[in-house]
């Protein structure tokens, strides 16, 4: 799993009174991971397919604009990751159609690592495969 830290130090130079208080260091984790969409239906997930792993119910009428993702379970805090259910999470990618604000509301099957799923609807949401998106926790 690629793991990015990124160190911001932010210090008042020449300022008399600064405007706003700031902390001295934050450190924001960036995740390289790869992606593909998901659909709730009985065959990609399980018998209750229209419940999340965080106990969500999935609205079939919406789905598209929820902007819920699962991601693998090496990336979530139950199993040792950062991320814990209902995070918001910001994905970076040149693809408009992913980018941007998306909520953790599901997990995958164990066998995948370093990965995210967009929940879409099979006949009107995106379709496609990413390499190499990064996320970070908001």
């Amino acid at each position: 799993m690629f793991r990015f830290t990124l160190i911001l130090i932010l210090l008042p130079i020449f300022s008399i009174a600064p405007i706003h208080e700031v902390d001295f260091l934050n450190v924001i984790n960036i995740y390289t991971v790869s992606a593909t969409v998901y659909n709730a239906e009985e065959s990609q997930c399980n018998y209750d397919y229209l419940t999340t792993a965080c106990n969500s119910k999935i609205d079939l009428s919406i789905v598209n604009e929820l902007r819920w993702v699962a991601l693998s379970r090496d990336l979530i805090s139950r199993w040792g990751g950062e991320f814990n259910y209902h995070d918001t999470i910001h994905v970076i990618s040149n693809d408009e159609r992913i980018s941007g604000k998306w909520v953790v509301k599901d997990c995958m099957n164990s066998r995948f690592t370093n990965k995210l799923d967009f929940l879409q609807c099979k006949f009107t949401g995106i379709c496609d495969k990413w390499d190499s998106i990064k996320i970070l926790k908001l």
